[in-house]
C-alpha cells in the first residue's frame, strides 16, 4: 500500500504522537488476545472502549463483550460495539474539535472544529465566521440549530477524573497540550501559537522509516 511518496503503510495520522506520548500497544500492557481470555476466564470484569468499533474488526467478540459486569464505549457514531455498552459517551469526531497530530516527520499539527456541538463554539477557538455562517440561516445543516451534544474524548475523562477527585483537570484541548509540552521530552518550548498554521518540527530526531 505504502509508496513512502505520497501513501504510508501505516494509515493513521497520530501513530508517533501516540507513541510519543506514552501509548504503546502491544508493549504495554494486555493485548486483545489476552484481554478476550480474561473476559472468558472471569479475570476481566469490566473494559473501557475509546473510539473504537473492536466487533467491527472482530465480529467473535460480540459474544464475549456481555460476559463484563460493565462495558463503557465513547463513539463517534452508533456501532456494535457502542450497542453492547451499558454507558454509552458520544465522543466528537476529528471534524468536531481542536486538537493536535504529529505526523511520522515529527511535525506537530493542529486541528481545528469544522462543525460546532453544544461543547464547541468556533468563533471561541479564533476562526473567523465564513460566508456559509454569515449569510446562513438557523435552518442550515451548519447551524447552531443542529448542533449535537458530543464532546472530545479527552473532555470526557478530564470531567469523569474531576467527578472523581482526580487530577485531570483540563478545560481546554490547549491546556491538555501544555501539559504534553511541559512533560514529555521533544515538545518543550512549544505550544498553540508557536505551531499556528503550518505547524512545528519536534526537538527531537524521527525515523521516517516507512511503517
Amino acid at each position: 500500500f505504502g509508496d513512502n511518496i505520497l501513501r504510508r503503510n501505516d494509515i493513521t495520522p497520530n501513530t508517533l504522537g501516540a507513541e510519543m506520548v506514552g501509548v504503546n500497544p502491544g508493549k504495554d500492557g494486555l493485548n486483545i488476545n489476552a484481554i478476550i481470555d480474561g473476559i472468558n476466564n472471569g479475570s476481566i470484569k469490566a473494559l473501557y472502549i475509546i473510539e473504537d468499533d473492536i466487533i467491527g474488526s472482530l465480529p467473535e467478540l460480540e459474544n464475549i463483550l456481555p460476559k463484563l459486569d460493565l462495558l463503557i464505549v465513547h463513539a463517534t457514531n452508533m456501532n456494535k460495539t457502542a450497542a453492547l455498552a451499558d454507558i454509552v459517551f458520544p465522543a466528537a469526531t476529528y471534524a468536531e474539535k481542536n486538537g493536535t497530530y504529529v505526523n511520522f516527520q515529527g511535525r506537530v499539527q493542529r486541528i481545528r472544529p469544522a462543525v460546532e456541538t453544544e461543547e464547541m463554539d468556533r468563533a471561541m477557538d479564533g476562526m473567523s465566521m465564513s460566508r456559509l455562517d454569515k449569510f446562513g440561516t438557523k435552518y442550515d445543516r451548519w447551524a447552531k440549530k443542529n448542533r449535537r451534544d458530543a464532546k472530545s474524548s479527552w473532555k470526557i475523562i478530564s470531567l469523569i477524573s474531576l467527578n472523581l477527585s482526580g487530577e485531570l483537570k483540563y478545560n481546554l484541548a490547549e491546556d491538555v497540550f501544555n501539559d504534553i509540552a511541559k512533560t514529555v521530552k521533544g515538545f518543550e518550548g512549544l505550544d498553540y501559537d508557536i505551531i499556528g498554521e503550518f505547524g512545528s518540527k519536534l526537538n527531537v530526531e524521527v525515523s521516517e522509516t516507512t511503517v
